[in-house]
């Protein structure tokens, strides 16, 4: 009898230790395989490049093959963090553009974990916390910039390695937790040297330390909490400005910015903020729908006040867009009625739109209500219990805080912003709407929610795939032609590929001059876009004169390229499947018939 209890005992235990594992492993396991799909899903894999993340790999390619951080002048100051995180990754694999993506691949996926263990921290249960992350994960944004070697993801997974570690000294009151404290000032350093946003982790803990935890605010603390990140911060900064100096990029962005803060337009705030909120909105729509309720101890007469006031303010901004002929998307640039980027945007040819303006409306309409929603979460709905609300109120106070400072920096850069930049508030502003509902609080709208992420993860797949689907074959087509023997400066094979064959040549024989960005607010910038070529053939590489083209449309467009051209068609044999809509498409080769006769005049 006495051995039938002890094994009982024996097996119940092991069953609990088994199902902590479980429930330890499965969310885990869960969003690593959701990553790791998507990314087979889009298939990024071959050796071409779509957009700045040229300039990005070709700095890697002098730190790997020469040892020199070069930065080239098309890129901003911040790009240390970034390479430090990709030369590893060739070192081991060797140099291609295919491990660049997978390392970027898997930052976004590190990012993920580090960010599902910051809502753990923030007292969210781990279904909402999983919910959170997927939201993230699929978001079209974030989802196609993890096939990108580009900043924007690199640099949010150090500010959220950087953010866990904080979380973790700042919720413990039994003691402080140096490692972590060390830790996350050293990520935080190299989050700055990836993107300058990566600032406003330790403003946001030095204000923290100063509102709610004073009695912490003491010299050996400031020191570990703050020295290492310093030290990496001004060595980095420190290295790149006596190796090279600063870029015509950082210089040009920096004189927009300081012109905007010192002279900003009044009348446009107003649409700049609305434009950011909607977009907050889409980031953290799926949550709201999730948890959003109406408690019943506010008042009906205050209920009632709330709810007029955001609706009236969404409604009238609304119909301020529409009547202004601006629609979603606000902010140009990924995202776009075509489904992703503009028409010339990335290679020469025309895209099918997939979606007019009403369709922009309504989603306009349905960011504008989930911000609405998520500050209802965060000012009138609180958790009943006292306990709770005491655990959870310091990690809140910190993401707070983060985001009001984060919220900042992306107006500041207003002039120089593109939609892929508000990737930076996306983790946060997901975390405070999870964040601020009771631990366990799930509506029963959930099924929809899920639904809403699984349309992103479905738009952001099939888009990206086939963006990549297009870049891959037209990167190759002209890659084809230059191993003929045509010199790279008479190919336009699109954005990436004239700008990694040619641009470092371009700049030393012909020095870029200030590059004038349009302003991002729709009226202005869509007056400035309407070019008749590839913007990048007269700003970017200004040594083109294209002999052969690559396109994805059967003909050139009149006047691309300006007179004295007279482009034919040729046989090309690279072909691209489209999942949005489905279709097999062929890439166009055009060679310029009076190429030749170009030449003799050179000659002579």
């Amino acid at each position: 009898m006495i051995v039938t209890e002890k094994r009982y005992v024996n097996d119940t235990q092991k069953f609990k230790t088994h199902s902590k594992w479980i429930g330890f492993l499965a969310p885990r396991l869960f969003l690593s395989g959701l990553s790791v799909t998507c990314f087979l899903l889009v298939w990024p894999i071959g050796e071409y490049a779509i957009l700045d993340d040229w300039a990005f790999v070709k700095s890697l390619e002098h730190l790997y093959s020469n040892g020199e951080l070069v930065v080239l002048d098309w890129n901003p100051m911040s790009l240390t963090g970034h390479l430090l995180w990709g030369l590893p990754w060739v070192l081991t694999f060797g140099f291609s553009f295919t491990i660049t993506k997978i390392a970027v691949g898997v930052a976004g996926l590190i990012l993920i974990l580090a960010f599902y263990e910051c809502l753990l921290i923030n007292g969210i249960n781990p279904r909402l916390a999983c919910l959170s992350c997927a939201a993230l994960s699929l978001n079209p944004l974030f989802l196609f910039h993890t096939t990108l070697f580009m900043t924007d993801i690199t640099s949010l997974m150090w500010s959220w390695l950087s953010i866990l570690c904080l979380l973790l000294v700042i919720t413990d009151q039994t003691k402080v937790r140096w490692r972590e404290l060390t830790a996350g000032s050293v990520l935080w350093g190299i989050a700055y040297l990836t993107r300058q946003h990566g600032i406003a982790i330790p403003l946001a803990f030095f204000l923290h330390l100063i509102i709610f935890q004073r009695d912490r605010f003491t010299v050996k603390y400031i020191a570990v909490a703050f020295a290492p990140g310093l030290w990496i911060l001004l060595n980095g900064l420190g290295y790149q400005s006596l190796s090279q100096g600063s870029t015509t990029s950082f210089e040009t962005s920096a004189s927009l910015v300081n012109n905007f803060l010192f002279h900003p337009p009044w009348l446009k705030l107003p649409w700049i903020g609305w434009s950011y909120a909607v977009y907050a909105g889409l980031f953290c729509g799926p949550i709201v729908l999730a948890t959003v309720t109406i408690p019943r101890r506010v008042p009906a007469t205050h209920r009632m006040i709330i709810i007029a006031t955001a609706t009236a303010f969404v409604i009238g901004f609304w119909c301020h867009a529409s009547m202004n002929g601006s629609t979603f998307p606000y902010i140009r640039n990924v995202i776009t009625s075509w489904g992703m980027f503009e028409p010339n945007a990335f290679v020469a040819g025309d895209l099918p739109r997939l979606w007019g303006s009403e369709i922009g409306d309504l989603i306009g309409l349905i960011g504008a209500v989930s911000v609405a929603g998520m500050l209802w979460l965060l000012f009138f709905v609180n958790t009943p219990s006292v306990a709770a609300r005491q655990k959870n109120k310091l990690p809140m106070s910190f993401l707070k805080i983060l985001f009001g400072l984060q919220i900042g920096y992306v107006i500041a850069t207003s002039p120089i912003l593109f939609d892929r930049h508000l990737l930076l508030i996306a983790p946060t502003v997901i975390a405070l709407a999870a964040g601020a509902v009771p631990r366990s609080h799930m509506t029963r709208l959930w099924p929809i929610a899920i639904l809403w992420i699984v349309c992103y993860g479905v738009y952001g797949i099939v888009k990206s795939h086939d963006i990549h689907a297009i870049s891959r074959s037209v990167f190759l087509a002209a890659e084809d032609v230059r191993k003929t023997g045509v010199p790279a400066n008479q190919i336009d094979g699109g954005y990436a590929f004239d700008g990694w064959y040619v641009y470092e040549q371009s700049n030393r024989e012909a020095p870029a001059p200030s590059i004038k960005l349009p302003p991002w607010w729709p009226s202005e910038r869509r007056d400035a876009a309407s070019f008749a070529h590839p913007w990048w053939i007269g700003n970017l590489i200004r040594i083109v004169e294209p002999g052969y083209a690559v396109s994805i449309s059967e003909n050139v467009p009149a006047g691309m390229y300006g007179g004295g051209h007279g482009f034919q068609a040729v046989p090309c044999e690279k072909t691209y499947t489209t999942w949005w809509p489905y279709k097999e498409n062929k890439v166009y080769l055009f060679r310029d018939s009076k190429l030749s006769e170009r030449e003799r005049t050179k000659q002579q």
